[in-house]
């Protein structure tokens, strides 16, 4: 009987054991679903950058030339700038819709090749970026990796957010934090708090230290719905504001220097004027890829075309569809500096105002073969600027 009880005894050790054995594991399991659960959710939480400090205030005395960066060129010789459209670097693509027939890693590696060209190429001054950098949730880590890339080549370089930059978890204020302090070459400033967008400011061209042209970068904004145009969102557009900030700030920098400067004004979203100048010669609105809707610009007028419509259905806001370019050429804007439409690669002057899309660079999102490529502006000593488009 004794030899029962110690069996039995044994036994429930050996059950007991087995069960804190068994407790152990599910507690362990707990912890790594729990440790799991806050990683994840760690990862997915926004990133909220810091507002700017900078306020404008269109008081006498208030202007200070010296709060814009302020880029040499070199005598005699074209200060070049590059731009390079519409990266939209992500993990996003390709996708059914826009299969570029590649895996996603030779889809970075193919766009990496392609801005080493053009960078290599051009020897630029000044490289611009007008939107869509990047795209996708980790908005933020895809701004850094090709912010570094772009950095590396020891060049100033500007960019402006367009619609998709900020669509994922960094804002716009953390992209800008960035962008502003993470690259040695990037001259992006968030710009004043009180007027729309973020990433509003200035760049000088000086040649023996007089202002040659300057150069203006506004945020267009977010995507926008309007009640007037049922079933339709309607693309960024400028705010009545920035173009008053920049009239403001052109005018001084005109009475600074004595003479009239002129100026390219880079944004991601084409205005109205050229949707309007779209639709009279196409007709009707078309899908993206639809050939019927091409239209080419008069050789008279410029050069390039439109392969799809400009994404604008509205001006903006404060403007009632007056055309804000009409401002912006009082103060002395020649060139509108343009990305989005990834097939258009139209460069049209109408009402005296040039309109340049540049050529988009890679195969993320949709592009055609035959417009990928780059675009230059080289701005001579008189004050000429040239434009060209070059394919990869």
């Amino acid at each position: 009987l004794g030899d029962v009880y110690k069996r039995q005894a044994v036994k429930m050790k050996q059950q007991i054991k087995g069960s804190k054995g068994k407790m152990k594991i599910v507690i362990l399991i707990s912890i790594l679903i729990l440790v799991l659960i806050a990683a994840a959710l760690i990862i997915a939480l926004p990133r909220k950058g810091a507002e700017s400090n900078e306020v404008w205030t269109n008081t006498e005395g208030s202007f200070n030339i010296d709060s814009f960066a302020s880029l040499d060129k070199t005598e005699n010789e074209d200060f070049v700038i590059l731009q390079l459209s519409d990266l939209q670097y992500s993990g996003k693509y390709p996708l059914p819709e826009h299969d570029s027939g590649i895996s996603r890693s030779k889809l970075y590696d193919d766009l990496i090749a392609k801005i080493d060209k053009a960078v290599k190429e051009t020897n630029p001054d000044l490289i611009i970026l007008p939107g869509d950098q990047v795209w996708e949730y980790f908005n933020d880590v895809y701004m850094k990796k090709i912010g570094k890339v772009i950095d590396s080549y020891g060049i100033a370089w500007a960019p402006v957010f367009g619609n998709h930059d900020d669509e994922g978890r960094a804002d716009k204020n953390k992209l800008g934090d960035i962008m502003e302090n993470d690259f040695e070459h990037c001259l992006f400033k968030k710009g004043p708090k009180n007027i729309t967008g973020v990433g509003n400011y200035i760049l000088n061209i000086k040649e023996n230290d007089k202002i040659l042209y300057s150069v203006i970068m506004l945020d267009c904004g977010d995507v926008k719905t309007v009640n007037k145009i049922p079933g339709k969102y309607v693309y960024p557009y400028l705010d009545y504001n920035q173009i008053e900030w920049a009239k403001w700030n052109m005018e001084n920098i005109s009475s600074y220097e004595g003479n009239k400067v002129p100026s390219l004004l880079v944004t991601h979203q084409a205005p109205y004027t050229l949707r309007q100048y779209y639709d009279e010669r196409n007709g009707e609105n078309f899908e993206a890829g639809n050939e019927s809707g091409i239209v080419e610009v008069p050789e008279n007028m410029g050069f390039g075309k439109f392969m799809e419509a400009p994404g604008a259905y509205a001006d903006m806001a404060g403007y009632n569809n007056t055309h804000w370019e009409n401002t912006a050429a009082q103060f002395g804007t020649t060139h509108i500096i343009l990305s989005h439409d990834h097939i258009n690669d139209a460069v049209i002057k109408l009402d005296g105002m040039w309109y340049c899309y540049g050529r988009k660079v890679g195969k993320y999102s949709y592009s055609n073969e035959e417009m990928q490529g780059y675009t230059t502006y080289s701005i001579n000593s008189s004050r000429e600027v040239k434009v060209e488009h070059h394919t990869f």
